[in-house]
């Protein structure tokens, strides 16, 4: 049977951490910026497509949500953008990012009471979300 070196051993080592590294799946924030990326030079549906795919590896990621309600905005897909976001708030129901997102599509879709109901209790406890909960209320009273 033949020997292998120490420095054999080591290389194939390398190898093999190398190839096992490049087999695994990237990171949710990798993705993330890769689809801000594609949002910022108008391709939101290269941007829905690569969320869709994430959003299978990795479901319980809000930001990986969030960007892909976003994506759908983009698109001018206001139906998936809600149901992504409803689903969201099904998974965090306490969070403020997407409370104020759904208030932003309520807004846009002429919803305006149920915008007003949410934005009541949305975001009171920390200032930076309670500022754009108040920017969202007022764009909300100049529609009506």
């Amino acid at each position: 049977m033949p020997t292998v070196s120490k420095q054999g051993l080591l290389t194939l080592a390398l190898l093999l951490a190398a190839s096992a590294a490049h087999a695994q799946p990237e990171v949710p924030g990798a993705v993330a910026a890769q689809a801000r990326t594609l949002l910022s030079d108008n391709k939101p549906g290269q941007a829905i497509a690569l969320l869709k795919q994430a959003m299978e590896q990795w479901p319980q990621d809000e930001t990986l949500r969030l960007l892909l309600a976003r994506a759908y905005l983009d698109d001018g897909n206001r139906f998936w953008a809600r149901r992504t976001l409803n689903a969201a708030s099904e998974v965090f129901p306490e969070d403020c990012n997407i409370s104020l997102w759904q208030a932003w599509v309520q807004i846009q879709q002429g919803e305006l009471e149920q915008a007003r109901e949410r934005l009541a209790t949305a975001c009171t406890a920390w200032a930076p979300d309670a500022a754009r909960r108040a920017l969202l209320s007022t764009m909300l009273e100049q529609q009506a």
